[in-house]
């Protein structure tokens, strides 16, 4: 199938998975002798109505939540200050994270970096670590987020367990489902640099103007370049699910 995809004025491809195909990398799958994030921008829908969905307004505001995990995660804030040098971020640290700083918030990104675990058998039970308690999918639904892009820097957050009827359980899925439209989440344990290092590229992408698909492709690709040599699991853990489309820049 991958030999197949046409590249010429067809490069981005929006991926609906049923059952097993929840749980492909497809970002890092060969194509041409090539990883397919290189040929096509990734769009992974929950559903394919999901493509539909009219564009909302949001307040022009962002927020970084960084929490080092009790000393075990020391890059989190050097991620927040660096990312925060390219949008004008409210950064929210270590014992600030918790849910009251959370509830209700919106605006244009959420960024959390922090520690977090997917849990295949409890799905309901993952959880992203702040200050105060863990903060499971479950809760994602009543706190009453919504943002134009959430970006999950964490372990796991862009795992689910699909059911038998095909309803996705997880955390970026439970952001999606609150009113967030769209979320960028990793599909397994991540390496603190190289994460700081691509996320980096990341939003230096989204803050020229760059759409979020595009955004996050270029990002991928670029740390391919600047690491040959490197395993596709230190760049390759990161999806976009839902609207691709550019976020809403700050006026200059």
């Amino acid at each position: 199938l991958l030999d197949v995809l046409p590249t010429e004025n067809y490069n981005r491809l929006f991926i609906v998975p049923y059952g097993i195909l929840h749980y492909v990398p497809f970002q890092i799958l060969s194509n041409k002798d090539c990883p397919l994030i290189v040929t096509h921008k990734i769009v992974m829908l929950p559903f394919s109505g999901f493509i539909l969905q009219e564009k909302q307004s949001f307040p022009r505001q962002s927020f970084v939540l960084a929490n080092e995990w009790n000393g075990y995660l020391q890059q989190s804030i050097v991620e927040a200050n660096a990312i925060s040098t390219f949008m004008d971020m409210e950064i929210i640290t270590n014992e600030d994270c918790t849910r009251a700083v959370l509830e209700n918030k919106t605006g244009t990104i959420l960024h959390i970096t922090s520690h977090s675990e997917f849990r295949l058998d409890e799905p309901d039970l993952s959880y992203i670590y702040l200050t105060d308690g863990h903060l499971f999918s479950t809760d994602l639904l009543q706190l009453g987020l919504r943002f134009e892009l959430v970006i999950l820097s964490s372990c796991e957050t862009g795992r689910v367990k699909a059911t038998s009827s095909d309803d996705l359980l997880g955390l970026a899925h439970a952001f999606l489902y609150s009113g967030t439209e769209a979320v960028i989440a990793s599909l397994w344990r991540i390496d603190e640099e190289s994460t700081n290092e691509l996320m980096t590229m990341l939003y230096t992408n989204l803050a020229s103007g760059e759409s979020k698909a595009t955004a996050l492709q270029n990002a991928q690709v670029q740390f391919i370049h600047s690491n040959p040599e490197t395993h596709p699991a230190f760049w390759g853990a990161f999806q976009l699910f839902g609207n691709p489309a550019c976020i809403t820049l700050p006026d200059k």
